[in-house]
């Protein structure tokens, strides 16, 4: 009898073994840990409240390899990787070749175009002032019918940069010179002509950045007669090229 019923009781027992509850454990609680119990003495260190110590012992990397000046030197280590212009330097002297073009004339002819060939220096000083020499060659007077004066001149000066860089950028100078010359011609139309003379030259010189050359205005007036009752003057846009 009871071989006979328990195929019939099996299915039925797992069912009600399944559909019971399980059995609940016991509740989860926070737990919490307090290190100032286990540690009444302050064994594990102190505590401090503010800014952190002084370092002790400082990086064995040099500050200069960090960015940071020395403050002994100032020095810090350049970036290579920075953009960064070439350093120039104001040169001490100045020697250049000047290309003249303009016009020339005198109170007893009329004007006429004419050149001149120049080599120019400068002697720097302090403050943007400079000496200033010029040696060059030119032909003087107007346009008589006898013919102009060829004429090798000198001159001595000093000159001030008033704008721009004087260290290789655009820079712009005014000269003025005490000018002397030897004329290399002693009658003109019959009219004597000493063989020395002085005058007086002003101009100005504009220094093109990263190039060698310079542009220029330059005006020069006779003190003494080229020939007598005249004195001669000239008006000459220059081109130079110059060592500085």
């Amino acid at each position: 009898m009871r071989r006979a019923l328990a195929p019939l009781l099996a299915p039925a027992l797992a069912a009600l073994i399944a559909a019971a509850p399980a059995a609940a454990g016991p509740a989860a609680r926070p737990i919490t840990i307090d290190l100032t119990e286990d540690d009444p003495a302050g064994e594990l260190g102190e505590q401090f409240a503010g800014p952190p110590p002084d370092v002790q012992h400082p990086s064995m990397i040099q500050g200069k390899y960090r960015g940071v000046a020395d403050p002994a030197s100032g020095a810090a280590i350049d970036d290579p990787l920075a953009a960064r212009a070439a350093p120039t330097r104001e040169r001490q002297v100045w020697l250049g070749i000047r290309l003249s073009g303009g016009m020339f004339d005198d109170a007893a002819s009329s004007a006429r175009p004419g050149i001149a060939v120049a080599l120019a220096g400068r002697y720097r000083l302090a403050g943007g002032w400079f000496a200033a020499a010029r040696a060059d060659w030119s032909r003087r007077g107007g346009d008589a019918m006898a013919g102009s004066i060829d004429a090798l001149g000198a001159g001595a000066g000093l000159g001030a940069t008033i704008a721009g860089d004087r260290r290789g950028g655009l820079a712009l100078a005014l000269i003025g010179q005490l000018r002397g010359e030897l004329r290399l011609t002693g009658d003109r139309g019959g009219a004597p002509v000493p063989r020395a003379g002085l005058g007086i030259a002003a101009g100005a010189e504009l220094a093109l950045p990263a190039t060698p050359f310079t542009a220029g205005l330059r005006v020069e007036q006779g003190v003494t007669e080229l020939v007598p009752g005249a004195r001669d003057r000239a008006v000459l846009v220059e081109l130079g090229v110059d060592y500085r």
